[in-house]
């Protein structure tokens, strides 16, 4: 066990402690884009396009040919990095995108009813257990993905209003709670002014229920 801990504190503890940065204000960075609305060269920006580029190759590579995969991905020549990511891996950039962010809050987790699918796990590591055990004594542990409570209430139908800004690229989680009698819920999103979102934004929502 000491002998790991001390490959993974040589080579990787840099990649989680980075990421860790990025989980623990997602919405503030955006992902693969070559200026982070946060400021320059962040480093959440890099452990975010780390922690994408390994789940791209958890599903999307076979074993032996990752480092190939990298390669190809680093020398596409393509003028911005979706396309570079859907000429390497032959997938819809904005899809891969949205699982993954919606893995970020299942992954590696025992309290969830069902089974998620397949593409919204991870192969290569169990990113709670590295957070909450090797990351230990860090600024980032246990795992930073705090979703704030929007909604705790016996009834759902109470209107809430959450307002916030949400990078292109990245995401934004929250944690609805409710009583064992709520009735049906209703999710809107939105502009700041109320009205639809314009048709040059593509959201994605994803629903996990945990009881």
């Amino acid at each position: 066990l000491g002998a790991d801990i001390n490959t993974f504190n040589k080579y990787y503890i840099a990649n989680f402690f980075n990421f860790g940065q990025y989980l623990g204000s997602p919405i503030s960075s955006a992902l693969l884009l070559q200026v982070d609305p946060g400021a320059p060269a962040t480093f959440r920006m890099r452990g975010a396009g780390w922690a994408y580029v390994r789940y791209m190759l958890d599903h999307y590579a076979t074993p032996g040919t990752e480092a190939g995969v990298v390669q190809q991905l680093l020398l596409d020549g393509s003028p911005n990095a979706q396309t570079a990511v859907e000429n390497t891996f032959g997938v819809d950039f904005e899809r891969t995108v949205a699982e993954w962010n919606a893995m970020l809050g299942v992954e590696d987790r025992t309290d969830l009813v069902a089974p998620v699918r397949s593409e919204l796990t991870l192969t290569s590591y169990q990113l709670r257990d590295i957070y909450d055990v090797l990351m230990n004594g860090t600024s980032v542990s246990p795992y930073p993905l705090a979703p704030p409570t929007a909604l705790q209430s016996a009834n759902l139908d109470v209107p809430t209003t959450i307002q916030v800004s949400v990078a292109a690229g990245s995401g934004l989680f929250v944690r609805m709670n409710a009583g064992a009698g709520s009735g049906g819920t209703a999710l809107r999103l939105a502009d700041v002014a109320g009205g639809d979102l314009g048709s040059g934004a593509v959201p994605r929502l994803t629903l996990i229920r945990t009881k």
